[in-house]
């Protein structure tokens, strides 16, 4: 199985800055991620204190240098801790044990093939704010077909597709291309989809691909469509619900973790 496959379950946990206990109210300021299965257990914390500036400097009277003993103590305690933390009942009672202003949230599932990329990709969403704009997801779309094409290759199943198939659509008022497809009785076409935006505009876009769907398998000759998709980790609940919709209207979903599958069907019934 390629490292792409290899996936494992992981949990991550958010460090937040809450000044004022009374009011509660807390800026994020680390991600903490589990990976029990890679023996993995690391801290990524943001080295300056800007956001939490923006945050609370004009509302709260910040105390940054003790700020500042307070993350190093935290690094402190994440290395010691990482051979005694395996397992989700560990990291909770590890944050159970938290005191003073720096808090964490109770453990997320995310799935896991290189933990230090899950942990950057965490911590540029969810503390840096650097979501991924249009071009990272159109970077992640072309990386996910490229992926795609190394297990076609490395199985040697070029013979059994076709490539960048052309179907015009009537509802959209332009060309559907797909830059894989393959027949195993039906034309099945391929295309790959980053949902890696808010979840609203990750529905929209799963709308859309029904729409697709219910076209293509309107036509004399129906069209299986087949999508291969990428999710942020932070949004386990937004790849379930883009696959529920995909499901009711007969849209075959893979993620990156998947894709073995899909090059099992290839090599067992393509023609």
């Amino acid at each position: 199985m390629s490292q792409k496959t290899n996936a494992a379950k992981g949990y991550y946990s958010i460090l937040q800055y809450v000044p004022d206990l009374e009011r509660s109210e807390g800026v994020n300021i680390s991600i903490l991620l589990l990976c029990p299965e890679k023996g993995f257990l690391k801290a990524q914390t943001a080295p300056s204190n800007d956001r939490v500036r923006r945050f609370f400097g004009r509302d709260i009277d910040l105390d940054l240098k003790r700020l500042n003993a307070y993350k190093e103590i935290f690094a402190e305690r994440v290395e010691a801790e990482t051979a005694n933390i395996r397992s989700p009942e560990e990291l909770e009672r590890f944050i159970d044990a938290r005191g003073n202003q720096l808090r964490l949230t109770r453990p997320r599932p995310v799935k896991v093939i290189d933990p230090e990329a899950t942990l950057r990709e965490l911590f540029d969403a969810l503390v840096a704010g650097n979501r991924l704009k249009k071009a990272a997801a159109e970077s992640t779309t072309s990386e996910l077909t490229r992926n795609f094409d190394a297990l076609i290759k490395r199985d040697h199943l070029e013979d059994r597709i076709e490539r960048n198939v052309r179907i015009e659509s009537a509802i959209f008022r332009q060309p559907l291309i797909f830059p894989v497809a393959f027949r195993n009785g039906r034309l099945n076409v391929i295309q790959s989809v980053a949902f890696e935006k808010s979840e609203k505009r990750s529905r929209a876009h799963a709308c859309e691909l029904a729409v697709q769907s219910h076209e293509l398998r309107e036509l004399p000759e129906p069209v299986q469509l087949n999508v291969l998709a990428s999710f942020q980790p932070d949004q386990p609940e937004s790849e379930e619900r883009v696959r529920n919709v995909l499901e009711k209207y007969q849209v075959t979903l893979y993620t990156p973790q998947e894709l073995d599958q899909l090059i099992e069907i290839i090599k067992t019934t393509a023609h």
